[in-house]
């Protein structure tokens, strides 16, 4: 039994430590977005991403979905967070979120309805 424990222990604080250091989460926080625009119709959005442990370069991107469609518009550093420019290319209620491509991200995604041109 005790040999059991010399090979058990050692494999079971790897394990631990491993999984400690492989990952990690990032909060989305000042998410600035307008509430609506118009469809086809470039706006910004800024927002900053704050790892939970420790300081990490990170290069979020920003999704927008509707309807089974998605996009993907890279966010760019800027002196205050990060910025992107998107345009959503129909009406609808999009669903907008911020992959901080930090392992886990944590917010609430938030909606942004956009209107047909006219």
């Amino acid at each position: 039994m005790r040999r059991l424990w010399i090979l058990v222990v050692p494999m079971l604080l790897m394990a631990i430590s491993s999984s400690a250091l492989a990952g990690g989460r990032a909060r989305i926080i000042g998410l600035h977005a307008p509430e609506a625009v118009v469809a086809g119709k470039s706006f910004e959005l800024t927002f900053d991403v704050r790892p939970e442990a420790g300081r990490r370069e990170v290069e979020p991107v920003v999704k927008a979905s509707l309807d089974g469609a998605e996009i993907t518009v890279a966010a760019v550093r800027t002196p205050r967070g990060y910025a992107a420019h998107l345009a959503l290319p129909k009406a609808g209620n999009w669903r907008i979120r911020v992959d901080s491509q930090y392992c886990q991200t944590v917010m609430t995604p938030v909606t942004i309805k956009a209107h047909a041109q006219s």
